[in-house]
């Protein structure tokens, strides 16, 4: 299963974006939400350990099956970023093209 979760962060990201964006991530086991109010990025960057009123996105979270969100989201088995530069992001975890594709089949195979 994979939770989508699309935030208004950069101008254009708005509901009419995030449903044009769904055809990225069509998968049937994805479902798609669009968080106007940045609640979930806050609650991400909080259980990653970033500073208050940080805001995660454009970030990969993977679980090990059965772990469930409750009122704080839990640490992730491994996480990984698109976010060069970032305030919160760690560095060493910034991932594009062919290295996201790796890490993310890596830290999926690793809960399979």
């Amino acid at each position: 299963t994979a939770l989508v979760i699309w935030l208004q962060m950069q101008e254009g990201d708005d509901v009419a974006a995030a449903r044009r964006a769904v055809t990225l991530c069509h998968d049937p086991r994805a479902s798609h939400f669009y968080d106007s109010g940045r609640l979930s990025g806050r609650a991400v960057a909080a259980a990653l350990g970033a500073r208050p009123g940080s805001i995660a996105w454009d970030a990969y979270l993977v679980y090990r099956p059965g772990v469930r969100w409750e009122a704080i989201p839990p640490a992730p088995l491994e996480w990984v970023h698109q976010l060069r530069g970032s305030r919160w992001a760690d560095p060493a975890r910034y991932r594009t093209g062919d290295a996201l594709v790796a890490a993310l089949r890596a830290a999926v195979a690793a809960v399979a």
